[in-house]
């Protein structure tokens, strides 16, 4: 009997002996890991032995200070990449989303704003804290008391059929007096991979910029290129004012994640009459250890390869060739394809044969993620063409015999 307790309704553990690449070791036999987003993995595999080796140039911790020198380089070489002041290391993407949340509350008390509320969609994620819960637009209520006090749930998808489109009159629903922050997914992973709509989310972030609403950018599972760049709402025309990266940056080998604050941002948090020891109230012990931010320093010189970029470039085409024929599936509702992500989901009309087919690609030897009715397929970022080949062949002759069996 393990003592090990389950989290987030994954009761059925499988017990990990070893790893190498996308390939899993447990006492079962041996399994291919194709997730990569959400609470999963990550995207190059788990045990790049370059990667593994560059842990060895950080060994020490200086609890609650990461001025180190692999720290700035980290620093020095994500601005190169993407714009922002001031860098924050976590240990997990549920921290720096609580730290960032953390940042919108303390920007607003200091300015005296009206509002107290956190803006969030319907069917987003932001993490397992407390507070984080509160603002994801998934039903967590009956477990974060006063969540309604926190965060206004908004479901957009909605909005947008009510008033046919109308970006204007959708936005007009939001209690803007109220808002004093918006935090998003550009893909609702956990959500069932539901991307938000790109005109309405410019419009969201240029209202919130006219109406000096802190933004934040939850780029967990879409940010380190697995949409193609280092973060999605880069390709915004208003930049959000923090964007949250994490598990991919140390390709899963060390716990951390990143808040990168835009200067304007840090502008408002740091121009206070606070004392300093009361106005930086967030932080966590180990964030920016040295052994993490040294792979995490190798993991971005390894995405620099341009062989890397080519290789996503063709899993996305197989992707999106292979898998739309999936919906002739008696029980398949649709396959969903986030636009220019290496991403897709099988939507069946009863959430049962998700997870039948789930076990059923598990015997097949494939780990796959089920969330509500959505069987969710994310590829490692460098794996093999030849792959996932096999695998949406596995998916393909699966739902076959589910359609023989004609599972309700």
């Amino acid at each position: 009997m393990s003592h090990i307790a389950p989290f987030f309704g994954q009761g059925d553990h499988l017990r990990a002996l070893n790893a190498d690449g996308l390939y899993i070791e447990t006492e079962h036999g041996l399994l291919k890991d194709f997730n990569g987003g959400g609470y999963w993995t990550v995207p190059l595999g788990h045990r790049n032995h370059q990667l593994v080796s560059s842990a060895d140039l950080g060994t020490w911790a200086d609890l609650f200070n990461y001025e180190t020198g692999a720290c700035e380089a980290y620093a020095q070489a994500l601005a190169g990449l993407v714009p922002f002041q001031k860098l924050l290391f976590g240990c997990s993407g549920s921290s720096v989303a609580d730290a960032a949340l953390r940042m919108v509350f303390q920007i607003a008390r200091q300015e005296n704003r009206q509002g107290s509320r956190i803006l969030t969609l319907k069917r987003s994620y932001h993490g397992s804290t407390g507070l984080t819960l509160a603002c994801s637009g998934l039903n967590y209520k009956k477990w974060t008391p006063g969540a309604d006090k926190l965060a206004f749930v908004w479901d957009d998808e909605a909005a947008l059929r009510r008033h046919g489109g109308d970006i204007e009159a959708a936005l007009n629903e939001i209690p803007w007096e109220d808002i004093c922050g918006f935090i998003f997914e550009p893909v609702r992973a956990v959500g069932g991979l539901r991307q938000v709509n790109f005109e309405l989310l410019e419009a969201l972030l240029e209202q919130c910029q006219q109406a000096g609403v802190v933004t934040v950018a939850d780029e967990i599972t879409t940010g380190v290129f697995r949409c193609g760049e280092l973060a999605w709402s880069s390709r915004c025309g208003v930049l959000p004012d923090i964007v949250l990266l994490g598990k991919a940056i140390t390709n899963g080998i060390f716990p951390l994640a990143v808040a990168l604050i835009s200067r304007s941002t840090w502008d408002r948090l740091d121009n206070s009459s606070t004392p300093v020891r009361d106005r930086y109230q967030w932080g966590e012990t180990y964030a920016g250890h040295p052994s993490a931010v040294a792979v995490a320093n190798r993991v971005l010189g390894y995405l620099s390869d341009p062989g890397i970029h080519v290789n996503r470039k063709s899993l996305l085409s197989i992707l999106q060739e292979r898998t739309p024929p999936l919906r002739s599936n008696r029980g398949v509702a649709d396959v969903l394809l986030p636009a220019d992500m290496l991403a897709v989901g099988i939507k069946f009309r009863n959430p049962k044969n998700a997870y039948v087919l789930e076990r059923m690609m598990r015997e097949r030897g494939y780990r796959l993620g089920v969330e509500s009715n959505v069987l969710l397929v994310v590829p490692m970022f460098v794996s093999r063409e030849m792959d996932l080949h096999d695998l949406i062949d596995g998916l393909a002759a699966s739902l076959a015999v589910l359609d023989e069996k004609e599972v309700e």
